[in-house]
């Protein structure tokens, strides 16, 4: 209900007073200094109101615009003020005579409101967002730093500020801290005494947000190894983008789920390496899987791949970790025996040829001109959207199947794609077009890629049936004892 001057006044006068069965009170006024809010206590017995100046209420949007450092409590969101259902909204001074609307919050669930200022903010950026963006950082306004209250255009302007890239990037922070389930604090523990505002969309803090969830995910991981009675550690290493020498450590496990036994392979982190040594590697292995807080009495096997540094039985890893954990049985990673197996066979210069061949075409057609020749004829041929070439795996030879089935299965849209290409007026690319072209006509060429094609057609289902988790090792000996049978008989 509203309330005339006289009954506020006697309200500031009295300070508080119970009534009974009161669901709100609610001041209607077009002054903003005559707002004011009213507290409800003890409700369900007898209720109290007490008149708060608006200026005092504890969770007014409008009290954290001119604050430099974030909240340290993210469920503030949450404890930000919005008014009641029936809440009176003061009009404005045009001719419409137009207000806030109620059913914005719904629509803009970042929507904030003040009754001190009347007018609406955007509580993510104003609490957890930057004060400057844009070109030269300009000092953002409505609805971030000023309230807004030109309720004609609202729902446009509204619009317009939800799809600003600061903004977004606001409620992409807010969106992941929420789905973790962690408050703001945890990443404010390192920030003591900085502010996050303007902040939150930089590699710090989103490589915290990643360090959160990994701390979650790892420890979810290592309570399910831990629940098992034994378990395999896993490990290889490789060189990153950066050139930094990592190892990469995985477990294999059994886990239990609703009466259902089964095998589980989770990857734990990546370790930074200094040392390349058997002693340091496996030293390196001990060290994190005792950080990790993984119960290493339980360690059964270990397998790697066939380096010197990892398989080495004199100086390698396992021949130092099972002098501390004699129980844990060294078996060789058989995807990669088999992967080198491959590479030996395809060593013959024409295979490799033929490899190097199919990598160039592929390479020919990555660029988007190039492709849309190849696009347009396989379109007329109607082969579909799905098709297109595979880039060779630059390591694992027994994945290159992929690239070689695909491309026998386009080498005539490809012939005719580069001999398109060949009446193009730039020199340089017809000269590559027509030497590739020649070479994929050639029947040297042909021959190699159908052999290649035969052999990988066996040795792809043995390289994915040794990748299953699940795979047991009598039953991958039958596997591959079948495949070396069936290329006999090729």
């Amino acid at each position: 209900m509203a309330l005339a001057a006289e009954e506020v006044m006697l309200l500031e006068d009295n300070n508080s007073l119970n009534i009974r069965d009161l669901d709100s009170i609610i001041i209607d006024s077009q002054k903003d200094d005559q707002i004011l809010e009213i507290v409800l206590e003890n409700e369900k017995s007898n209720p109290i109101i007490q008149v708060v100046p608006i200026g005092t209420l504890p969770f007014d949007i409008s009290n954290y615009v001119q604050l430099d450092v974030a909240p340290k409590d993210f469920n503030i969101l949450e404890s930000i003020y919005r008014p009641p259902n029936n809440y009176k909204f003061p009009r404005d001074l045009s001719r419409r005579k137009l207000k806030f609307q109620f059913n914005w919050f719904t629509t803009w669930p970042w929507l904030a409101y003040s009754p001190s200022q009347n007018g609406a903010y955007c509580k993510y950026c104003v609490l957890f967002g930057p004060k400057y963006a844009g070109k030269g950082e300009q000092k953002l306004k409505r609805p971030v730093n000023c309230p807004y209250r030109r309720w004609k255009d609202a729902g446009e302007n509204f619009e317009n500020h939800q799809n600003n890239l600061y903004h977004k990037n606001t409620q992409n922070i807010i969106s992941t801290l929420r789905a973790i389930g962690k408050p703001l604090k945890i990443i404010k523990e390192t920030h003591k005494g900085t502010s996050l505002i303007g902040q939150p969309f930089g590699s710090t803090i989103q490589n915290e947000i990643i360090d959160v969830c990994n701390d979650l995910i790892l420890r979810k991981v290592v309570a399910n190894i831990n629940k098992s009675p034994f378990f395999s550690v896993l490990a290889d290493e490789s060189t990153d983008i950066s050139g930094i020498e990592q190892m990469s450590l995985s477990a294999r496990y059994l886990y239990s789920e609703n009466d259902e036994v089964q095998i589980k392979e989770d990857f734990l982190q990546f370790i930074p390496i200094q040392d390349m040594r058997g002693e340091c590697l496996a030293d390196t292995i001990d060290v994190y899987l005792k950080k990790f807080k993984i119960n290493v009495n339980f360690m059964r096997g270990q397998g790697y791949d066939g380096a010197p540094a990892m398989s080495g039985h004199l100086i390698g890893v396992l021949s130092h970790l099972i002098k501390k954990y004699p129980t844990a049985i060294y078996v060789y990673c058989s995807s990669h025996s088999l992967n080198l197996a491959i590479s030996d066979c395809c060593s013959i210069p024409v295979i490799r040829s033929t490899m190097g061949t199919i990598g160039k075409v592929y390479e020919m057609f990555k660029y988007p001109k190039r492709s849309n020749v190849l696009k347009n004829i396989l379109a007329k041929e109607e082969f579909g959207n799905n098709h297109k070439l595979v880039k060779m795996c630059p390591t694992r030879w027994i994945l290159r199947h992929e690239s070689v089935a695909v491309f026998l299965e386009l080498v005539d849209p490809i012939i005719v794609a580069l001999e398109e290409i060949c009446g193009w007026t730039d020199t340089s690319v017809v000269a590559e077009a027509n030497g590739i072209l020649k070479a994929i006509q050639d029947p040297e060429f042909l021959l190699a890629i159908n052999c290649i094609n035969t052999l990988f057609c066996h040795t792809i289902l043995l390289c994915r049936a040794l990748q299953r988790v699940n795979q047991d090792m009598v039953q991958a000996l039958i596997l591959a004892e079948d495949a070396y049978n069936a290329i006999l008989q090729i």
